[in-house]
Parts: C-alpha cells; structure tokens; sequence
C-alpha cells in the first residue's frame, strides 16, 4: 500500500472519530465546557482531516487555512450576517454560520489547527 493510501485511511479513521464524537457534542450535551470548547477544538480538527482524506499529501499550510476560515465565519456571526433574508431559504447555511459571536472560540480553533499541526509533523518525522 502507497504511503498516500496510508494517509488516507488515518484520515478517514481520525474524520469518523471525530465526526461520532460532534455529533454526541451536539445531540447530547447543553452547555459545559465539552460542548462550548472542546466541540470548536475538534470542528477544526475535523475540517483539516475531511480535506486530508481526498488530499492526503498536501501542504503544510492547511490547518492555518482552516483556521482562518473558521475566523471568517465567527467574524460573520460577529457581523450578523446569518440574519441576513438570503438565509431564510436556505437554512442549513444559517446553522453552518451560526449567529452567536465569541471571541473564545476563536482561541478554541487555534488549538485545534495547532493540534493537527503538531500530529502532522509528528508523523512527518516518524515518517522519516
């Protein structure tokens, strides 16, 4: 098996995991620091590993560029932009945006880009 397939197959292993454990965050929790922080911590985490999953070998600036990305969409709960009437049909979108700013979660998202950061440099090295 390549080293690309490898990786992919991680990153899928490590994309299910985090994607059952979102979903409980969600479906099962209110409130508390697991569903305030450590949900934000792991979106990012489980963004960078879906894209991983179809480009496995990829650059090493992607958990930045997620990171930003999240930015942006706190940014645009900061600005309301979810209340705008485009979204009223198409609600799934208002729910992706969300409509509650906090400027915690913005810190939240660095640890989790840091996070992927760190294990993919890990492996690099132990790749080595």
């Amino acid at each position: 098996m390549s080293e690309k397939n490898k990786r992919r197959i991680y990153y899928i292993i490590v994309t299910l995991i985090l994607l059952i454990s979102e979903i409980s965050i969600g479906a099962f929790l209110e409130g508390g620091f697991v569903r305030s922080y450590l949900g934000d911590i792991f979106v990012v985490m489980l963004i960078c590993c879906i894209i991983r999953c179809i480009f496995p070998m990829g650059s090493r600036h992607l958990p930045a560029a997620v990171f930003f990305f999240a930015v942006a969409v706190e940014l645009m709960q900061l600005f309301h932009v979810a209340d705008l009437p485009i979204f009223d049909r198409f609600p799934f979108m208002r729910i992706a945006i969300g409509t509650t700013f906090d400027a915690r979660d913005i810190l939240c998202y660095l640890v989790g880009a840091s996070a992927i950061y760190l294990m993919e440099l890990i492996a690099e090295r132990r790749a080595e």
